[in-house]
């Protein structure tokens, strides 16, 4: 039996504000996480806060050194975690460094320097590919004609030797339409017209099972015929009046406090849990995987 415990939207460096717990509950949503001692772990972007001025980094000469002084949080808090089991992660909104949208940091803190953010792996019978969907400044997207796009198409094109296929990238793919113009049509599940965009064809051709993200700090689970989507809860509070927008029409389950999900194979299904940072269960449920059993 595998087992794998998403969790995302740590934001390392928040904290530095006055009276704000983010860092704190960071790294006590990690250690609750140890404490499961999963097979591995998924964590959905945003590993670090960036700092107050991205927006004005070309100008400021203190800017890169606050970055790294997040990225070094980072990888203390982290390090526990990623001694006892292998930790996929993805680039968040906040991960670039700016003014260029540079990645280099995020795949240093990540062992990956000189590599692309984006990558695959197989742990026992689950393969996860972690994607970059990140293309423009705090705005999500999967953009055509990239070489990510080329790399996911060869990678999704190769022999099915897993049987659970989960893609991970920091923005959802179905959102509440009221929030759905920080995300462009080419990862965004467009409700107006039914617009499915670029990456979502690939994933359902390809037998993905699920697909995990952040971005919103709140848990949610959707379907859209025969791929999950899950938000994971992150140890920051909602989007400001997210829970009474009128939601993605694929929504089955919604829930603002911070939690982790912890996923499991058995058999020929993936059971999953929800479990908030106070220990209370949120949801659970279980769903085939796509593509039968080796026999």
């Amino acid at each position: 039996m595998t087992r794998w415990i998403h969790f995302t939207d740590l934001q390392l460096g928040l904290g530095k504000a006055e009276n704000d717990p983010n860092d704190e509950l960071a790294v006590e949503m990690v250690q609750t996480v140890l404490a499961q001692r999963p097979d591995f772990a998924i964590h959905a972007g945003d590993c670090i806060h960036g700092t107050a001025i991205d927006h004005e980094a070309d100008e400021n000469p203190e800017y890169l050194g606050m970055h790294v002084e997040n990225w070094e949080m980072y990888r203390r808090t982290m390090a526990p975690l990623q001694t006892q089991c292998p930790v996929f992660s993805v680039v968040g909104n906040h991960d670039h460094t700016f003014p260029d949208l540079d990645t280099a940091l995020f795949c240093h803190y990540h062992d990956r320097d000189g590599k692309p953010a984006y990558y695959s792996g197989t742990i026992d019978d689950v393969q996860v590919i972690c994607l970059d969907v990140v293309p423009r400044p705090h705005h999500g997207g999967f953009p055509a004609g990239t070489e990510q796009e080329v790399w996911l198409r060869e990678e999704l094109a190769k022999p099915k030797d897993a049987r659970c296929r989960v893609v991970v990238g920091h923005y959802p793919i179905f959102m509440a339409p009221a929030i759905a113009h920080s995300v462009d049509a080419s990862l965004l599940y467009d409700e107006e017209n039914n617009a499915p965009g670029l990456l979502l064809p690939m994933l359902l051709a390809a037998d993905v099972d699920l697909y995990l993200c952040g971005h919103l700090h709140i848990y949610e689970r959707a379907r859209y015929e025969k791929l999950t989507q899950i938000i994971g809860g992150a140890n920051r509070i909602a989007y400001e009046g997210l829970l009474d927008m009128t939601p993605s029409r694929f929504l089955q389950v919604q829930d603002e406090r911070q939690s982790y999900v912890e996923f499991k194979i058995v058999d020929d299904q993936i059971e999953a849990t929800v479990v908030s940072l106070a220990g209370e269960q949120i949801d659970a449920w279980s769903q085939p995987l796509n593509r039968p059993s080796r026999g």
